[in-house]
């Protein structure tokens, strides 16, 4: 039944390469099944997989089993098979196995299942399978055996890898939706001033509409204004909403103008605030391009904090600027904000996009989590941009974002020019 040497390493390989970390558990036991099917005489087989959060083993996939065979073996792997399997050794179903009681034999022979095999590695129990042989072949032979516990360990790995993987990215969306909040104390300022001046005029207007109720050039005139700010509001709790709504990133074709445009109003206020100001260069008729609207905002209010903690108390500057160039055939976007404020250290220039990495700590007003430029890098990537920063200190900071028209046509040209 054991595949030749060479067989046996093209196995190995071919479950190396096809059994990825970004499987879901049912993939992962539909390519196996596939595997084994192909170099023993399998009949039925049933796959189970570790459920961490219910701390149970959940059926997964099977073949040529019956509905209530499926239960039968739930409710018997669920109080004797875990621990059985913990040695790291494959489990025959005999009359007088230790780990089975005689009703345990009983069902196993009659569901046809001759053997389980544990996915363990670092004395981990990740997941099993239960093997069941056509009726020539019901053991195993001592280097088979060997063969199946070393694949075991394989697929064991890689669903730790699995998990591993889906930890962190859960572990991303929880550092993204914090550092979002944090954005939020600084935007609140400006969003609380950007809202007094429409509902100034609001208010006014009402208390004068009882006085001059008769006078028509009065009502025609500020019912428009108050029209007018009253969608200003909307307009403004929209973008807050919009940008304190974490979401799945959702591509789509965007005028990046525009976007930085929306995104520098409460911006405004709070470098007014600090005796500064914003100047904006965008490049007339820049193309559109696919972006996620909402993350590629937070990497602009990120990068506009950052400069505005830098700024110095009087006549600091931040400049916007936008530009096109090409790049591996595909026309890319550039956006700089630029600011003369205290700098950043040599030192610390290579660090600056790592988590955790802050040198804000003079003051409450200038505390900082160190994961906003961390989290610029990482949306940045995930958008197959580049970021990259120039410094020169008490003269100012340069932080430069390039983003590609589309990021999977660019990602399938690299693919390609990496080839040539």
């Amino acid at each position: 039944m054991l595949p030749d040497p060479i067989g046996v390493s093209h196995l190995f390989v071919e479950i190396a390469r096809t059994l990825t970390p970004e499987l879901t558990d049912r993939q992962i036991a539909e390519i196996l099944l596939k595997i084994f099917s192909r170099w023993m005489p399998l009949q039925k087989a049933a796959f189970f997989f570790l459920n961490e959060e219910k701390e149970r083993f959940d059926f997964q996939l099977g073949q040529k089993l019956a509905e209530s065979d499926i239960k039968n073996q739930e409710k018997l792997l669920q109080f004797t098979l875990p621990e059985a399997f913990r040695p790291g050794k494959l489990l025959f179903f005999q009359p007088n196995s230790k780990f089975l009681s005689p009703e345990g034999w009983a069902l196993f022979k009659e569901i046809g299942i001759h053997a389980g095999l544990p996915f363990l590695t670092r004395g981990k129990l990740t997941g099993y399978v239960f093997i069941g042989l056509d009726s020539e072949k019901t053991q195993f032979k001592r280097e088979e055996e060997e063969f199946l516990l070393l694949i075991g360990e394989q697929v064991a790995i890689t669903i730790e890898s699995n998990r591993m993987a889906q930890a962190l990215k859960k572990s991303k969306v929880l550092v993204r939706r914090t550092d979002r909040l944090k954005s939020l104390e600084t935007i609140a300022g400006g969003m609380a001033h950007e809202i007094r001046n429409p509902l100034t005029s609001i208010k006014t207007f009402v208390e004068l509409a009882g006085e001059r109720r008769e006078d028509a050039d009065f009502f025609n005139s500020f019912s428009k204004v108050a029209r007018e700010d009253i969608g200003r509001i909307e307009r403004i709790i929209r973008e807050v909403l919009d940008y304190s709504r974490y979401m799945e990133p959702i591509f789509t074709e965007e005028d990046l103008n525009e976007v930085i445009q929306t995104t520098l109003p409460f911006m405004i206020v709070e470098a007014s605030k600090r005796g500064g100001k914003f100047i904006t260069e965008y490049q007339k008729d820049l193309p559109r391009i696919v972006i996620d609207r909402q993350q590629i905002k937070q990497v602009l209010l990120n990068l506009f904090i950052n400069a505005l903690d830098a700024l110095p108390p009087s006549d600091g500057i931040i400049k916007v600027k936008t530009s096109q160039f090409n790049k591996k055939e595909t026309y890319w976007v550039r956006i700089i904000v630029e600011d003369n404020g205290i700098g950043i250290p040599p030192e610390n220039l290579e660090n600056i996009f790592d988590p955790f990495f802050t040198t804000k700590h003079e003051s409450k007003e200038r505390e900082g989590t160190g994961l906003g430029l961390a989290i610029v890098h990482q949306i940045v990537q995930d958008h197959r941009g580049e970021v990259d920063v120039k410094s020169t200190l008490n003269l100012g900071t340069i932080f430069s974002v390039d983003l590609p028209s589309d990021p999977m046509i660019y990602e399938r040209r690299k693919g390609r020019h990496s080839k040539n």
